[in-house]
């Protein structure tokens, strides 16, 4: 008796086994596997856009979609594209680091959310995001970029801060009440020496975080606060790019539009 329990529980236990391994297997990763060997295939961005849109005729095309969500300058001839995927049920981002539209750096992920706000690369399985990159043309980015920005920025930073889920917005809604975001900035700027952090802010990939550190210099100077020399050399930079950037002004969530215009 005491033997065939023993062998009851094993096979209990080889059966539990077989299922918790059969569930470890992402829902969405077929459609990450298909959409990934693209990525690290394509050359260029049109080209990739194109094998996309070939790969959407396998899905319900009423309910899925491929599109080009952002196209912003990021530093020097440098681009941020991304390219927001919905193969029904799944969604994904693909963001990328191009050059006259050839492309040296990549990201895939699957998202639970197609809007721009969805969880981003950082928050993805790690079955079901990817990085792609020319390490050459990638360090040399780094470099260059370090050495105007003061920071110490990785190939992982690039990966993560291009392809979060940031919206800058210092006020959202029917009411246009402070965001959290916008309450976190106001807060900042009343600290004994809120510099450092807003240094961070400015030396960081994803352009809305950018812009939260420009919000913070611009509050510190109407206060009269003098701006050191490498924050104001990044501030006049961010605002003299002007890159466009994912929004909420009033009720409208996730509008991309260029926040320094000129008068």
């Amino acid at each position: 008796m005491p033997t065939m329990f023993f062998r009851t529980n094993i096979l209990i236990a080889f059966a539990v086994l077989l299922c918790m391994n059969s569930y470890s297997q992402h829902f969405a990763k077929k459609d990450f596997d298909i959409i990934n060997a693209v990525v690290d295939s394509a050359k260029t961005t049109k080209a990739l856009m194109t094998r996309l849109n070939v790969l959407l005729k396998n899905y319900m095309e009423s309910r899925s979609g491929v599109g080009l969500q952002l196209n912003r300058p990021l530093d020097g001839a440098f681009n941020h594209q991304r390219i927001a995927i919905r193969f029904y049920p799944n969604n994904f981002f693909i963001n990328l680091l191009t050059r006259n539209d050839s492309i040296f750096f990549s990201t895939v992920y699957f998202t639970t959310s197609s809007f721009s706000e969805g969880p981003g690369f950082k928050e993805a399985d790690n079955t079901v995001r990817a990085i792609h990159y020319n390490a050459a043309v990638t360090n040399a980015f780094l470099k260059e970029r370090n050495n105007f920005y003061g920071s110490e920025k990785t190939v992982n930073d690039v990966a993560v801060e291009l392809s979060g889920n940031e919206m800058y917005a210092m006020n959202c809604g029917i009411a246009a009440s402070l965001t959290k975001e916008g309450k976190r900035i106001n807060d900042l700027v009343l600290k004994d020496d809120p510099l450092p952090e807003i240094t961070g802010m400015l030396q960081h990939l994803s352009c809305e975080i950018q812009a939260f550190g420009v919000t913070a210099i611009d509050l510190l100077i109407k206060k009269g606060v003098i701006i050191d020399q490498l924050n104001s050399k990044l501030y006049n930079r961010i605002k003299q790019r002007n890159a466009p950037v994912i929004t909420c002004s009033g009720c409208i969530v996730g509008e991309i539009m260029k926040l320094y215009d000129r008068k």
